[in-house]
């Protein structure tokens, strides 16, 4: 873009992760994971000023899995993650040194199937551990922040399938320390009307809290942010017939509070950074709604597996009657993959058509753009298997953020090892 650095960007990535399970006979078994991420990404804002961010995220999860019955089955699960990013401009250091979030989980779920009749209920605490260190966008004199919340949540489930008929309820409730109660749920309903066709309905609502992160740093509002609330109502119709599976959902999604990202100073004059350097900052959006149509389809021809979906839609910001920012009204995948021999081989294309960047009538256009990815696989022994991948095949300069070029031609080559 003319009006940023044209210096080159750095990026460095760098993911450890693995997963060890153990069966300690047939009823019960221990899994364990870990994660391990580091992130620098440079990128610019004006035609001098150069950002690095640097992130490094850390989790690890234990798991016990038990079938006390045919009937009754337990998953038990803890989890504990650290998120770090620090900012640096030019190499000096602009806003906090650091920004820190210390997660905890804990999951219990129960599934008990009687005949036709499936029963759930899960029991999940989670608990958030925010440290914010430095001066910008702190009180004076002022150089640690500190904040902490707790989700405690419960849900419960009902299905039920016989003949024709498939029926689905869910509940849940929620209790944050901080915005208090709510309950969600949803009801879902199918019918087969001959061995090939389905048709189906479904409606529900959804609760999101705005993380620690969107509240207290820098790029927090100058007014509180609120939770995110919907209301969802589904409408499907599905053909299966051997490999050919065909499908068409309309739904309409209506948000309350829609938590996202606004750029630029003039939607977020909070004062916690220098008005030439502010870049955007969370933000409700008070009503929005996505409203449209879902295609699916695929199908085995010979040896070739061929499947694609398109998307179309009314993303809409209701109060201001306007397109909802960064997202697009059409939106495509298509693919195809064979074996060749001990090779699998895979491509696939897609698309979307253009974004605005913000709600204002002079708000930048993100053009669409069309991506083209190739893959390939195949086995060097029982446990490992070697993957070569091609993204963004013809090199194509887009945008799905206004002044953040995305990724051009990359190839990866990599090995996979998964003990059996």
């Amino acid at each position: 873009i003319a009006t940023q650095n044209p210096d080159s960007d750095g990026y460095k990535s760098m993911n450890v992760n693995g997963r060890l399970g153990f069966q300690i006979n047939a009823e019960h078994r221990l899994e364990a994971n870990f994660l391990n991420n580091k992130i620098a990404a440079q990128y610019d804002q004006g035609l001098t000023r150069d950002f690095i961010r640097a992130n490094q995220v850390e989790t690890v999860g234990i798991q016990w899995q038990a079938k006390w019955s045919q009937a009754y089955n337990t998953r038990l699960g803890v989890t504990y993650g650290t998120d770090r990013g620090e900012d640096a401009l030019n190499g000096s250091t602009l806003r906090p040194p650091f920004d820190q979030t210390k997660t905890s989980g804990f999951i219990w779920q129960n599934n008990y199937q009687t005949g036709a009749h499936a029963l759930s209920a899960t029991l999940e605490n989670k608990k958030d551990q925010f440290l914010l260190m430095g001066t910008t966008g702190l009180p004076t004199n002022v150089t640690s922040l500190t904040r902490e919340k707790s989700q405690n949540s419960l849900a419960l489930g009902y299905g039920w399938a016989a003949g024709v008929h498939t029926v689905q309820f869910n509940v849940r409730h929620d209790r944050d320390s901080e915005f208090g109660g709510k309950s969600t749920g949803s009801a879902a309903y199918a019918l087969a009307i001959t061995p090939r066709w389905k048709i189906s309905g479904s409606v529900g609502t959804s609760f999101r809290v705005p993380t620690l992160y969107q509240r207290f740093t820098v790029f927090s509002p100058p007014t509180p942010l609120l939770p995110e609330s919907g209301r969802n109502v589904e409408l499907g119709l599905k053909y299966v017939e051997g490999t050919r599976r065909y499908g068409v959902v309309a739904y309409r999604n209506k948000l309350t509070n829609l938590l996202t990202f606004v750029s630029g100073a003039g939607p977020c004059p909070s004062g916690l950074l220098p008005a030439a350097t502010r870049v955007g900052c969370y933000a409700n959006t008070a009503q929005a709604s996505y409203t449209g149509l879902t295609f699916t389809a695929s199908e085995s021809i010979g040896n070739f597996n061929l499947y694609g979906s398109l998307d179309v839609q009314n993303p809409k910001d209701l109060t201001l009657n306007k397109q909802l920012a960064r997202r697009a009204k059409r939106h495509a995948t298509f693919g195809v993959d064979t074996r060749i021999g001990a090779w699998t081989l895979a491509g696939d294309v897609l698309m979307s058509a253009l974004r605005y960047e913000n709600t204002t009538a002079t708000s930048p256009v993100l053009p669409g753009y069309t991506l083209v990815n190739l893959s390939a696989s195949t086995p060097l022994s029982k446990d490992w298997k070697a993957l070569v991948r091609v993204d963004n095949l013809t090199d194509k300069t887009y945008q799905t953020i206004n002044g953040y070029a995305s990724a051009r031609r990359a190839l990866y080559v990599g090995l996979t090892w998964a003990p059996q």
